[in-house]
Order: structure tokens, then C-alpha cells, then sequence
């Protein structure tokens, strides 16, 4: 599997360093890091080499979840989008499933589920022997 590339928008500081960490021990490449939405897509639109992935937190300050999965789809569809959250409400995980993104995983996730998440999300033929349901 080639090295994914990975930007993560959280706006909680600790977590999105934490989570960073996490992924880049797993051999993942962290491209971009962003507090918001909105700093998530202007971060997008200057690199010079695009996210694989985007895990975005649903609820952030002056662009959500919920708008940002939408606009990153809209702008690069070919990126995959990892919600996350402490919610286990099935209808905001309806709702951000619903926005756009290709799944959805609580954020006290253990990291070697979190690791075949996102192996799942690249490998279709894993993801139908071992998809997490939501």
C-alpha cells in the first residue's frame, strides 16, 4: 500500500497532535494539521500535493464537521474523509455519513482499529471482510 498522506482537523490542539502522532507511528504521513474547516481547505489549497485522507473532528468553531466534509468532497472528491467525534449519536453519524464522509470513528478509538480503518478505506476488498459497522 503506498504511503498515505494525511491532514487532520481537530480543534482541540492536544488531540490533533496526539492523533497526529498516532498515525505517523503507524507509517502514515501527517501533510497538514488545522483547527478549523476553514483552515483545513485553505491549508488543502496550498499544497502542492493533495491529502489522501482527511480525519475531521465534527464539531469545531467557524467551520464544522459537517460543512467542511461537504466542501472537500465538492472540491476534491478523490479524498477520502474520516469523521471523528465523542458522539455516538446515530443521528449525527447519520448526518456527517450523509455529508459525505466514507466513515465515521469515535475518537477514544484504539489505534490498531484506527490503523484498520483507515487500511479499509484504501483496499475495498478488506474493507468488505472487515468493515466496522456504525
Amino acid at each position: 500500500m503506498k504511503n498515505i498522506k494525511i491532514a487532520v482537523a481537530d480543534d482541540h490542539k492536544y488531540l490533533r497532535v496526539h492523533v497526529s502522532e498516532i498515525l505517523t507511528s503507524l507509517g502514515y504521513s501527517v501533510i497538514l494539521q488545522a483547527a478549523n474547516g476553514e483552515e483545513l481547505i485553505d491549508g488543502i489549497t496550498e499544497l502542492k500535493v493533495l491529502p489522501d485522507l482527511c480525519i475531521i473532528d465534527i464539531n469545531m468553531p467557524i467551520m464544522d464537521g459537517f460543512r467542511t466534509t461537504r466542501e472537500v468532497k465538492k472540491r476534491w472528491p478523490a479524498i477520502k474523509i474520516l469523521a471523528y467525534s465523542i458522539t455516538t449519536e446515530k443521528r449525527i453519524i447519520d448526518e456527517i455519513l450523509h455529508s459525505g464522509a466514507d466513515d465515521f470513528i469515535n475518537k477514544d478509538i484504539d489505534p490498531k482499529i484506527l490503523n484498520l480503518t483507515i487500511k479499509n478505506l484504501f483496499n475495498p476488498k478488506l474493507q468488505k471482510a472487515t468493515n466496522n459497522p456504525v
